[in-house]
């Protein structure tokens, strides 16, 4: 049987792409902000909420003018970013991205780290690796309304601990209260289930790219 096919036939996808809840949230982390910078675009059409951590985070806080020190910025995207933004105003969206941070000159397990508070600047020789405490508090109020998540790729450096608390928190919330959810993505799968979640959600996928094509139409 066909990826497609297995997708078109889960009643859960189809409700979705078709015919999704009011209270539809998106969640991004990760990298490669172009590619996903597409089906937010693509997406904004359904959702009502779209939350965006991770390192692709940080193009879009560059698109705004933060001053983001050293975190990943894709110079090339920000324009898409500062579009995307626009959009999600027309549509009545709400798009939150992280408002404090977890920073460090590295990416190190036992690096020094350093508490970005709202209306901080990140230094210019460090990089955001995780959201703040404040954002986890955001993003986790947001989550527990959802009668829908799409979540793919993981708020901070999940794989190292220092910097997986806020995808660790996130999870925790969307398990809870979540009456569906839908994880795709290799790291992120991984993540949920090192914390041993995974029968808490209703869909999970390491593969991204056929999921949230069928999910975009």
């Amino acid at each position: 049987m066909s990826t497609h096919t297995t997708m078109k036939d889960n009643p859960l996808l189809r409700r979705a792409l078709e015919n999704p809840p009011g209270n539809y949230l998106i969640v991004i982390g990760g990298t490669r902000v172009a590619e996903k910078a597409a089906y937010i675009s693509k997406l904004l059409d359904k959702v009502q909420t779209v939350l965006i951590g991770g390192a692709a985070a940080y193009t879009f806080l560059a698109a705004k003018g933060f001053d983001v020190g050293s975190s990943p910025v894709e110079k090339e995207s920000i324009e898409t970013c500062r579009d995307i933004l626009k959009k999600a105003a027309e549509k009545n969206v709400k798009l939150l991205l992280p408002i404090d941070h977890i920073a460090a000159i590295k990416i190190e397990p036992d690096i020094t780290i350093k508490m970005i508070k709202e209306g901080e600047d990140i230094p210019d020789n460090m990089m955001g690796l995780d959201i703040g405490f404040d954002t986890i508090k955001l993003f986790a109020a947001e989550v527990e309304k959802a009668g829908l998540i799409l979540w793919y790729g993981p708020l901070g450096v999940s794989r190292i601990d220092t910097f997986s608390g806020g995808t660790s928190e996130i999870a925790k919330a969307a398990a809870a209260y979540a009456a569906e959810s839908i994880i795709v993505g290799e790291e992120l799968a991984a993540a949920v289930e090192k914390l041993g979640l995974t029968e808490r959600f209703s869909y999970i996928s390491p593969a991204s790219g056929p999921v949230l094509d069928f999910l975009c139409g």
